[in-house]
């Protein structure tokens, strides 16, 4: 098994959950008897996936689940040269998409905020669009957004004086 195969393998069980954020991964010597490869190969995938900001770490520590980590592990290998947008429908926002042509493509599936969010934290989506208002803070969008990433840094913009949202993936 070469490198870049092994760190395919890896990016698809981070981003099927099997390693939580921050939860160390086996160590490169340890991994290298599992898979049956060397640990120089080992060693490799980790710093690909680690330079693709999946993992953090290095071959001398021990490599753990980088913040939004598991969002990069689902793009891992990917051309994404589109923005992937999910979430909830807006007049304003579908002319915004459609301006941009092949720069923005709506992620196919069941629409609205919440949808948008789930895209956004497996990895499936650059970007949710969304309008929930958080009735403890009487805010839109931050609380609910921030909540639902369970910590991962989020940017939230604004785009217009309406209680429309965008959430950006780091």
């Amino acid at each position: 098994m070469g490198s870049a195969s092994l760190a395919t393998r890896l990016a698809q069980e981070i981003a099927a959950g099997r390693w939580a954020g921050r939860e160390p991964l086996p160590g490169v010597r340890r991994l290298a008897r599992e898979v049956g490869c060397s640990a120089g190969t080992a060693a490799r995938a980790y710093t690909a996936l680690r330079d693709a900001g999946v993992l953090s770490g290095t071959p001398r520590s021990r490599f753990v689940v980088a913040s939004g980590g598991t969002a990069q592990a689902a793009r891992w290998g990917q051309d994404v040269t589109a923005l992937r947008l999910a979430g909830s429908d807006d007049p304003a926002l579908d002319l915004l998409v459609r301006e941009a042509g092949d720069s923005v493509t709506v992620v196919p599936g069941p629409r609205g905020s919440v949808n948008g969010m789930v895209q956004l934290s497996r990895g499936t989506a650059d970007a949710s669009t969304l309008h929930l208002f958080d009735v403890a803070s009487g805010r839109w969008n931050d609380p609910l957004a921030r909540g639902a990433l369970g910590g991962e840094p989020v940017l939230l913009v604004h785009l217009w004086r309406r209680e429309q949202g965008l959430v950006v993936a780091a």
